[in-house]
């Protein structure tokens, strides 16, 4: 098991922060990671997510407004390479609050990619953690 743990801590509420992150039709214009999302926000449901080269369907396991979003994916079959990405809001004030953003990857490629997936989850994630935060940021003072 591999677990890429990424954190920001932002300048703006945990609901506005949350509008932003589920708003998924606007990702193609701020988000350096991932580069659209389609699907409905509801447990259970498939979210076919758009990276910059490759597309994957997941499974949303969470939501919970203002606080979490989770969803699982797997690579080829099960086993092979599985994900568990998770989104989490933590207030910490009403104009404050952390984002972790942290995935946890499984299955038979992980002890032979693990350094790689390390590097490339991390950078990805600090990416998409700092666009965010510019775009709440910035909507908040214009």
């Amino acid at each position: 098991m591999l677990i890429v743990n990424t954190e920001i801590t932002i300048a703006c509420s945990a609901k506005v922060v949350w509008e932003n992150l589920v708003n998924f039709q606007n990702y193609a214009d701020w988000n350096p990671y991932i580069t659209s999302i389609e699907g409905d926000l509801e447990v259970g449901s498939t979210l076919k997510i758009q990276f910059p080269t490759v597309k994957m369907n997941t499974k949303i396991q969470v939501v919970r407004a203002n606080k979490l979003l989770r969803w699982s994916a797997y690579m080829g079959f099960r086993g092979l390479l599985d994900s568990l990405h998770q989104f989490e809001i933590i207030e910490i004030s009403s104009t404050r609050c952390r984002l972790v953003q942290s995935e946890r990857f499984n299955g038979l490629l992980v002890p032979f990619f693990r350094k790689r997936i390390k590097a490339s989850a991390t950078a990805d994630f600090q990416a998409m953690n700092r666009a965010l935060k510019t775009l709440v940021e910035n909507d908040l003072v214009a």
